[in-house]
């Protein structure tokens, strides 16, 4: 059932977080003795020495102060290490995967791509933030211009039983929309 691959899904993920946990640690560090500054060490570990991204370890975190949260809860423990654990503010500097392009750059490199199916595909990437496989899955019936809404699908999240998520159709966004459409209308 849904309920079971949910269920499944966060087993796995607190999983993988124990042994990373555990192997940063050691296999016979008594969690008992963690305090929050081990818990920002490994932070730190993960951020810094593998090189992990910002979202990776804050999830990993978040596992992490669940676990130990139920720990206390439990009476298993006195305190979770992970409870006031934060991630440093995002430098996109810091991260050399990150990288921001100025808007005006965009706008030239959208209107630079000459195939107008695919500069509606960069169009709405960027003005949406969606992903490339949900652009690709979009249908005109799913684009509201009187409501002035997308309903997005989400085949990530579909899996989850969010199959897609309604967002704003970003005035920047309609033009080449509208120009979309009038093109498979009346094509040349």
């Amino acid at each position: 059932s849904e309920a079971d691959e949910i269920g499944n899904d966060y087993l796995s993920k607190l999983t993988n977080t124990a042994k990373l946990l555990c192997g940063y640690f050691g296999q016979d560090q008594d969690i008992r003795k963690l305090t929050p500054l081990d818990a920002e060490k490994y932070r730190d570990h993960r951020l810094y020495e593998k090189k992990r991204s910002r979202d990776t370890v804050a999830s990993e975190i978040k596992y992490l102060r669940g676990f130990f949260k139920r720990a206390v809860k439990g009476k298993l423990l006195m305190e979770n290490p992970f409870a006031d654990c934060k991630l440093p503010l995002n430098n996109v500097g810091e991260d050399p995967r990150r990288l921001v392009i100025e808007p005006a750059k965009l706008g030239r490199v959208e209107q630079g791509i000459e195939n107008i199916n695919w500069r509606a595909l960069f169009a709405v990437c960027r003005w949406t933030g969606c992903r490339v496989s949900e652009a690709m899955k979009l249908k005109w019936s799913q684009v509201d211009f009187e409501r002035g809404r997308i309903t997005m699908p989400s085949p990530k999240t579909a899996k989850r039983g969010v199959p897609e998520r309604k967002m704003p159709l970003y005035e920047q966004l309609l033009p080449t929309l509208l120009a979309v459409q009038e093109h498979h209308k009346n094509p040349s």
